[in-house]
């Protein structure tokens, strides 16, 4: 992904947001909203985006059979 491509941090969310597919993209529709509607809460970088994304769709058991 370009930054150059977009104008601010909020562009690049969207963009990310918009282009899941299957159940993220259920996720990722309130969260568009949210942004678009500065809402307090909505996710502000890249980052933040991710941790919320991997806390939604990571399996809580990985790490139990991992040990």
């Amino acid at each position: 992904m370009n930054k150059d491509r977009f104008d601010n941090e909020d562009q690049v969310l969207i963009w990310i947001l918009y282009n899941m597919e299957g159940k993220a993209t259920d996720w990722a529709t309130p969260i568009i909203d949210d942004i678009t509607s500065d809402k307090p809460g909505a996710p502000k970088d890249v980052k933040e985006l991710m941790a919320r994304f991997t806390a939604a769709f990571s399996d809580p058991d990985a790490k139990r059979a991992a040990g």
